[in-house]
């Protein structure tokens, strides 16, 4: 199935590009964003913006790819994804199992950096992940939409909630630790990226077990699992 970017704005390809710097086609731009001048940035996205979109989706089609053979046989019907972004990786999960999908992510703040922060950054629209995945089947009565600066996310039973780059990379994961808690079922899933050298492998302890499902050079992905 061919999927559908075609609403995505050049905007939305910047803030792609943010969520996904390995494909802007020189540093100099991310460096002069920040700085806090983000024309060459924002040109790169007008010229490039299929490249940055088309990359970043083939990205997530990996990443899903990876987490669903993780996942086997296992129930999924409802996900959670803390920090989606676009909700690029959200369509693979949908067209596998018609799973109902709560995306969550601050989308916008004034803070302009990366690496791992007391608080998250955010460059993201939920507006426009919303018409991406409707765009691609996605019927909208599946999909809740949380902006956490605005309201507090709730959710109940859930199979899998997810935060990949975002809780636990760039911020403490035990940010939403009595969310994710509270919004697994029991033996639900939580799918995290954990930023090697910062000291956070006490939150696992709340979880009957845990498990690796990759590494990389700066971070674990763990699936840390929900007991009775």
């Amino acid at each position: 199935m061919t999927i559908d970017t075609s609403m995505f704005s050049s905007k939305d390809a910047f803030d792609i590009a943010l969520q996904r710097t390995g494909h802007l086609k020189s540093n100099l731009a991310f460096r002069c964003w920040a700085m806090g001048w983000s024309t060459p940035l924002r040109f790169e996205a007008w010229l490039r913006k299929a490249d940055i979109v088309n990359g970043a989706l083939a990205d997530a089609q990996r990443e899903f790819e990876e987490i669903a053979s993780y996942l086997g046989d296992c129930r999924v019907s409802r996900i959670v994804d803390i920090g989606c972004g676009h909700a690029l990786i959200d369509i693979f999960f949908w067209l596998r199992y018609q799973c109902s999908l709560h995306l969550i992510d601050i989308e916008n703040t004034h803070s302009r950096y990366h690496d791992f922060h007391e608080t998250g950054a955010g460059y993201a629209s939920l507006e426009a992940a919303k018409l991406f995945l409707t765009a691609n089947g996605v019927p909208s009565i599946s999909i809740q939409l949380t902006n956490p600066r605005g309201m507090e996310p709730i959710d109940r039973d859930c199979d899998i909630v997810m935060s990949l780059l975002s809780c636990g990379f760039h911020y403490p994961v035990a940010t939403y630790g009595d969310f994710v808690r509270s919004a697994l079922r029991s033996g639900g899933i939580f799918i995290f990226d954990m930023r090697k050298g910062t000291n956070q492998e006490s939150f696992l302890d709340s979880f009957c077990r845990h498990e690796i499902i990759s590494e990389s050079l700066k971070y674990l992905r763990i699936a840390a699992i929900k007991g009775d």
